[in-house]
């Protein structure tokens, strides 16, 4: 947690067999408890499916970033933050949050909706929020000018409130002498007494949040860690951040994947840092909505941060955001609190949330006109809008049809709500249409490869090109063995305007040379051509009716194969789109780490960040501009810039990639990248390392070699 873009979990889709939890097995955890005793600790967390995060300290005077823009040494992990050292070391020496009310903060989260409070002990910079014993560097110190036990006033707020409290505490300490290295006993001895403490000062925890685990804290350590606190703290939880599974995941910065096998909790902040910074770009109500919606229909908790100001009070705009959301959760919450995700799948529709015999459709913005959803094993016996207003649905043996008179649509959220004929919970998790022009259109191929055995049809299915178009990026279209070259094409029915195309490539970087086109007078004719898809591949052109349309492989490393196929246009207004299209036509890339839609290459190019883990191969990502341009510069950001050992920038020129440049780790943080003036149409990133770490670039900037020319 807690830095730019750091994200955690895995990029497995996980699916249970039912909405509900899967039946306990009498196997031990990391507790040695069973799963059925280990579900009975998770009971409340997994119903509560909404918490605040709170993020503060002394670096709140600076409006900077906590911890990672600390100066110094990071050990084990490399980089520095920008901050000094010796400025940033002694910011608490003039930390005075005179006007901070546990009181007023508990009473915000409880009008929030909120049913927990995770609170910063102590982030990677070693400064300590809570009365240590064990440490000068702390809030309680004679040199700090508030003295008040934060972490005390906060634990007796959260009871009178009815707010369970959860304890964040990272592992890692910069400022601490024997931190990462051979005195790593005598650091544990830290450690280990300040969670005794948290453990013995503050009455019932109902849990741990960790961070920054680091490659000395052995297994051992973390199993010692796990009982001390389970001593003492019988149902705390324990998150997956201390060289353990613990309890649950904790994706970070993103909306975790359906997951209802496994509970996992996203941490998002409201603005753009952790910690506090005046001015910030807040989130919008409606972005508030639809991530606590899209958590709970995924079958996960949002845990959504807050800041409070240097003077100890949270900023009114944050307050007055969390009351908004408090204020649709009063009214809709029976759709959040205690459902599980599902029966349907998150998709563009929204998310889908149930209880009991009840079924929540959410319909997060979603256009006019009838929804399609696929059929329910059990029938519906009423519908009804829990948001107000009328709605009907029409169930076959294909679909349910819902309609909504456009008076009754709400925004950010319209709340369908389906009474079944019985309980929702043990219906298998269903997946939703993904939104593309192509969705399970009638798909055709040069070739693909053929079932073998036994189980002849099915295996030759699962390679069959309807596997591109199925909205599972886990099955594929694979050509046939020996094969490299072939084609997939489908067929949208009938003309509809087209202008994106996205490609998932399950072996990146096999494809080589290929073609993307579409039908005109029964010829094929050439909307773009390009070379590699990567992981992901976003391509764009000016809106063109298609009705027929195809990848024409030309050349590749061995059969050519497509994960998943998604064509978007201008008429389909469920997808968000950008106001202004990024200078590019093509973004491509090795591979993705998170959520696909959200940190995919294109995002390094405008609107987000691209994101994936350095390691066994070089991650590559790659731009085409569609034309030739001349550059002679370009700037790249990142957060892990430190992580980064190699690093080279390429041009496709005359069917190779050349060098322009390249160069040794690690990277700034804004890192500039100069070489000769050169026309380029395509241009690649390589970054490597030994190590598997995570990596992450945005906002990537070009130059024009023409003097007075700058486009991004």
């Amino acid at each position: 947690m807690i830095r730019p873009g750091l994200l955690s979990g895995t990029l497995l889709l996980v699916v249970s067999m039912g909405c509900a939890d899967v039946d306990a097995q009498e196997t031990a955890n990391y507790l040695g408890e069973t799963l059925s005793q280990a579900e009975a600790r998770l009971q409340w967390w997994r119903e509560a499916r909404f918490g605040i995060f709170v993020t503060w300290g002394p670096v709140s005077l600076l409006g900077e970033e906590i911890g990672w823009s600390r100066g110094g040494a990071r050990p084990g992990q490399g980089g520095t933050g920008t901050v000094p050292v010796d400025t940033y070391d002694q910011l608490y020496r003039r930390f005075n949050p005179s006007l901070f009310s546990a009181q007023e903060w508990t009473d915000a989260f409880h009008a929030a909706g909120a049913r927990y409070v995770i609170y910063l002990t102590k982030h990677h910079d070693g400064f300590n929020m809570y009365d240590t014993r064990l440490s000068g560097y702390k809030i309680t110190s004679p040199d700090c000018p508030f003295g008040r036990d934060v972490a005390g006033e906060l634990a007796e707020a959260c009871r009178k409130a009815g707010l369970k409290l959860t304890l964040y505490y990272s592992l890692g300490d910069w400022f601490h002498p024997d931190y990462y290295t051979d005195r790593h006993d005598r650091f544990m001895d830290y450690l280990n007494g300040q969670i005794e403490e948290l453990c013995t000062r503050y009455g019932e925890v109902y849990g741990f949040w960790f961070d920054l685990w680091f490659p000395k804290f052995t297994g051992e350590d973390a199993q010692r860690m796990a009982n001390t606190i389970h001593r003492l703290q019988p149902r705390a939880l324990l998150n997956d951040r201390f060289g353990m599974p613990g309890d649950y995941d904790t994706p970070e910065q993103r909306v975790g994947l359906f997951q209802n096998t496994r509970p996992w909790e996203s941490c998002i902040t409201l603005g753009t840092q952790w910690s506090w910074k005046p001015d910030d770009k807040l989130k919008s109500f409606d972005e508030c909505i639809r991530l606590l919606v899209q958590c709970a229909g995924g079958d996960g908790n949002l845990a959504l941060n807050v800041n409070p100001m240097p003077d100890g009070r949270i900023e009114p705009r944050q307050l007055e955001r969390l009351r908004e959301m408090g204020v649709w959760l009063a009214a809709h919450g029976e759709s959040i609190y205690g459902t599980h995700g599902g029966p349907y799948m998150p998709g563009d529709y929204g998310a889908c949330t149930c209880k009991d015999n009840r079924v929540f459709v959410h319909l997060l913005d979603t256009p006019p006109g009838r929804i399609v959803l696929p059929p329910l094993p059990k029938s519906i016996r009423r519908v009804s809008l829990l948001t107000g207003g009328q709605a009907e649905a029409v169930q076959t043996d294909e679909s349910v049809v819902l309609a909504i008179p456009e008076e009754h649509r709400h925004s950010p959220d319209t709340i369908a709500v389906f009474e079944l004929a019985g309980a929702a919970a043990d219906i298998t998790p269903i997946r939703t249409a993904s939104g593309s022009a192509a969705f399970a259109r009638p798909a055709s191929a040069s070739g693909w490869q053929r079932g073998r055995g036994e189980n002849l049809d099915w295996n030759e299915r699962q390679n069959s090109p309807a596997m591109a178009f199925d909205g599972d990026p886990q099955t594929a279209w694979n050509a046939s063995d020996g094969d490299t070259t072939g084609w997939l094409a489908v067929d949208l029915g009938d003309e509809q305007r087209i202008d994106e195309a996205v490609f998932f490539e399950p072996v990146p970087g096999r494809i080589g040379d290929f073609d993307v086109e579409r039908k005109v007078d029964g010829r094929w004719v050439a909307l773009y051509s390009g070379h590699g898809l990567g992981m992901q591949a976003v391509i764009r052109f000016a809106p063109v009716a298609v009705r027929e349309i195809r990848i024409n492989v030309r050349n590749a490393s061995g059969p050519p194969a497509i994960a998943e196929w998604m064509l978007t246009g201008p008429d389909r207004p469920a997808r968000k789109r950008p106001e202004v299209a990024p200078a590019w036509v093509k973004a491509g890339a090795s591979n993705v780490r998170g959520n696909l839609r959200d940190h995919g290459p294109d995002k390094a190019f405008g609107g987000g960040q691209y994101v994936a883990m350095l390691g066994k191969e070089p991650v590559w990502v790659d731009i085409d501009f569609g034309k030739d341009r001349r550059l002679d510069l370009v700037t790249v950001n990142t957060s892990y810039g430190e992580n980064v050992e190699h690093y080279e920038v390429k041009h496709w020129e005359d069917g190779h990639w050349r060098t322009l440049c390249k160069g040794t780790g690690p990277l700034a943080p804004t890192a500039v990248f100069s070489f000769e003036p050169s026309f380029i149409r395509q241009l690649q990133f390589i970054f490597e390392s030994s190590q598997s770490k995570l990596f992450n670039i945005w906002n990537v900037e070009f130059r024009d070699a023409d003097p007075g020319k700058s486009n991004n």
